[in-house]
């Protein structure tokens, strides 16, 4: 099989994967649903954030060359920092539910 088959094959796979995933959760009670969403949407951030920052940081160390790849390191601890506060500062805990 060609490899674009094999992408069409892999690509509707995991279409067809996430759709039965979408209606699992529909079955599930809604009180427990609604307990578990922050946990799944916590980590579609974090997976959409990191494979930004896989793909993006090749090309950054690639851009800078090896003289400037400290500043690289240091600008990625300091980003990672910052949406670490942020989180700490945005996240809101009720104490009534």
């Amino acid at each position: 099989m060609p490899l674009l088959g094999w992408i069409i094959l892999f690509t509707a796979f995991g279409g067809i994967a996430s759709a039965a995933f979408a209606g699992v959760f529909l079955l599930v009670p809604e009180q427990l649903g609604a307990r578990i969403m922050p946990h799944f949407i916590s980590f579609a951030t974090g997976a959409l954030l990191g494979a930004a920052l896989l793909a993006l940081l090749p090309e950054a160390m690639a851009g800078v060359g090896p003289a400037g790849a400290h500043g690289i390191g240091i600008a990625l601890v300091l980003g990672l920092g910052i949406f670490f506060v942020i989180e700490k500062l945005v996240l809101w805990r009720h104490a009534t539910s």
